[in-house]
């Protein structure tokens, strides 16, 4: 074997060792990402879940008040049906 070969070889040999290391970088950077990501849309999904307790409780509410709200214009026209049948 010739120097320059060893050379050449060594040479390439240090181009693929950079480029794995720039792969293994790369591959830490996008494995923080998405384990960032995953985080995130735990987060996401807990926030959901609890958002739609809250829509639940306020259309129980909701409904709730509308049934007060029925039973009083009910009360309401009672009551005029009274005064119109004194007048």
């Amino acid at each position: 074997m010739s120097i320059e070969f060893i050379t050449e070889l060594e040479s390439k040999i240090d181009a693929l060792i950079e480029s794995y290391n720039a792969a293994r970088r790369e591959r830490d950077e996008l494995q923080t990402r998405l384990d960032e990501a995953n985080g995130r849309m735990g987060e996401l999904e807990r926030e959901n879940q609890e958002l739609k307790g809250e829509i639940e409780r306020l259309g129980g509410a909701s409904a709730e008040q509308q049934n007060k709200l029925d039973s009083a214009a009910e009360r309401i026209q009672t009551i005029i049906s009274k005064l119109e049948a004194v007048s």
